[in-house]
């Protein structure tokens, strides 16, 4: 099982996906492959997780292996009708679960016909239908991942709330994660910011990405402060002296470079300085 997992989220990282993409058909494949991996890699045993912490609320014992062999779709039904995190696990407006997705996804229970009209249909005994535009479909992705990674961040801060309460009886070693992984969490987080994560290029010095703008709400000039705020992020994740982000609009056109010292983001790191540090050393040059 641990390997077919492997396999999943290494498919995941090397899957592309191009928001851009001309041919409709491509990139209604994409999304939906998005949609699927992001919810069965990443959202399915958080929400198991949480289900078994709500059981054992209530009936004061929990056996997860039990719920791990649930459907998908049920267990949410169990957290929503304690009255809890719909908001989460339930897309608005169309009022579709989490599960309903991962479902049109994998049993690939979608269509798009020659006026670029998406139809969808879900459910076990009774089949429901939604009709869709390529935009709201691109919408519901931005949704599905903001939700994915506010189910990672709540069991981060779980597990940092109770880590006295763990055993301590054991020796745990310090884990790097793996580049790849660390690449992979990054540019899920762009995505749920509207952002997308383009051209990298990477030397022993420096660390120079594209980020193409999702966004068609917000204005350009805070769009780029939310760049400046990528910086420590970029650095982050790959680490180097130099970093640098080259902002891309909706339309296509570059606008500007911002960049900052990597030593910078490293005293911000080590607490030797606060966040609000890089708001003075970043650099901004206009493309």
């Amino acid at each position: 099982m641990i390997a077919e997992d492997d396999n999943k989220m290494w498919s995941m990282r090397n899957s592309n996906l191009d928001l851009y993409n001309d041919d409709l058909y491509e990139k209604m494949i994409q999304i939906f492959q998005r949609i699927g991996d992001v919810l069965e890699i990443s959202v399915k045993h958080i929400v198991q997780e949480i289900y078994a912490l709500v059981y054992l609320q209530y009936k004061g014992y929990v056996d997860y292996e039990r719920i791990k062999k649930q459907n998908f779709g049920e267990v949410i039904n169990n957290i929503i009708t304690k009255g809890i995190l719909q908001p989460l696990l339930v897309t608005a407006p169309s009022s579709m679960k989490l599960s309903d997705w991962r479902n049109i996804a994998y049993h690939h229970t979608y269509s798009i016909d020659n006026d670029g009209v998406i139809k969808c249909t879900y459910g076990r005994e009774n089949k429901n239908e939604i009709v869709l535009s390529m935009q709201e479909l691109e919408n519901y992705l931005h949704k599905i991942i903001r939700s994915a990674n506010a189910l990672y961040i709540g069991r981060c801060i779980f597990l940092f709330d109770y880590i006295d309460n763990m055993p301590q009886n054991s020796v745990l070693e310090i884990v790097n994660f793996r580049q790849n992984l660390c690449c992979e969490q990054f540019k899920i987080g762009l995505l749920s910011q509207e952002f997308k994560l383009g051209n990298v290029v990477l030397s022993e010095e420096k660390i120079e990405i594209d980020i193409h703008d999702l966004s068609t709400d917000e204005e350009l000039e805070s769009r780029i402060i939310h760049c400046t705020q990528l910086l420590f992020n970029t650095w982050y994740t790959w680490k180097r002296d130099e970093v640098l982000i080259n902002y891309i609009a909706k339309n296509g056109e570059k606008i500007c470079c911002v960049s900052v010292e990597g030593n910078i983001c490293k005293e911000i790191f080590e607490g030797k300085k606060e966040k609000a540090y890089l708001a003075e050393k970043f650099r901004l040059k206009k493309l």
